[in-house]
């Protein structure tokens, strides 16, 4: 094929065109690049950035906070607890008031202050020496009270005996005085009990605070009521006791250990060797207005 009759392409013939005709060669058109895109992109990142630099900063912010909230002020006094250990000696005042919470707890693990009746608030504050003469006021009552509960709320009523809720001590509210009820026939024995025995642990009292704990290990007795029995039973709290189950050590019934000596050998003996096995008991006193350390609560476990 010559090369007059070689076919030409679309460009070569427009080309060709232009030549013959004196017209300027074709301008090529650059290619477009897509600046929206990649302003977009720009943008994501900068977003993703200033994102991550606030989180970044926050965190520290919240870092220095903390940091400074464990710092004192210039100015402020850091104070530790004064702590006293006391011996089981130092405690013994206090002993009337833990046996009577433990009678009022029953087989409860927690009693607290709050829990008292009015019945039992009065009771206790008309201790031996207040009705020793049969009669006390009501000035005296409230002092009593006041000595062991701090200032806590009751009213003034008849003091009832706790078997048949009879009176034992009738108020007379124009003298403002309490007496012994004479005319009332009870007709019973003395209320049931838990023998319990007690194994100190340790006393302390916070000074700074005004708390007192006062802590033992108690192993309990049989429950008794009016009739006192020789035969030992031992057990790990008040509920085993009271259901005469999982006993420690139990006498034969028809051989009680009488001597006294030989007793107490088998109750410390007994106690010894399952000391582990007792939870911890613990009586907590609050520092009051008047400095006198009241009972709050007293809890096992």
């Amino acid at each position: 094929m010559d090369e007059k009759n070689k076919p030409v392409t679309s460009e070569e013939f427009n080309k060709q065109i232009r030549e013959e005709n004196n017209l300027p060669p074709k301008e090529e058109t650059p290619k477009k690049t897509n600046f929206v895109t990649v302003i977009m992109i720009v943008v994501f990142i900068l977003s993703i950035v200033a994102g991550l630099t606030l989180i970044v900063l926050a965190a520290i912010t919240v870092i220095q906070k903390a940091n400074n909230n464990d710092k004192p002020e210039p100015n402020e006094v850091v104070t530790k607890p004064v702590i006293k250990k006391l011996t089981e000696e130092d405690v013994k005042i206090y002993e009337d008031i833990m046996d009577y919470a433990l009678r009022i707890r029953y087989t409860k693990d927690e009693l607290s202050v709050k829990d008292f009746t009015n019945q039992q608030i009065l009771t206790f504050g008309a201790n031996m020496d207040l009705t020793k003469d049969g009669k006390f006021t009501k000035k005296e009552l409230r002092e009593s009270i006041e000595e062991t509960f701090g200032s806590i709320a009751y009213k003034d009523e008849d003091i009832l005996c706790t078997i048949d809720n009879k009176p034992f001590y009738v108020y007379n509210s124009e003298k403002e005085e309490y007496s012994y009820a004479t005319n009332v026939d009870h007709g019973h024995g003395a209320a049931g009990h838990f023998l319990k025995y007690n194994y100190f642990q340790s006393a302390e009292k916070d000074e700074t605070n005004g708390i007192l704990t006062i802590k033992y290990k108690i192993m309990y007795g049989k429950y008794e009521d009016d009739m006192v029995s020789p035969i030992i039973e031992l057990y790990l709290n008040q509920k085993d006791s009271l259901e005469k189950k999982n006993a420690l050590y139990m006498d034969d019934p028809n051989k009680p250990t009488e001597d006294e000596t030989k007793r107490k050998e088998i109750i410390d003996k007994t106690y010894k060797d399952n000391e582990d096995k007792f939870a911890i008991t613990t009586f907590t006193f609050e520092k009051g207005k008047k400095g006198v350390y009241a009972f709050k609560k007293v809890e096992t476990k």
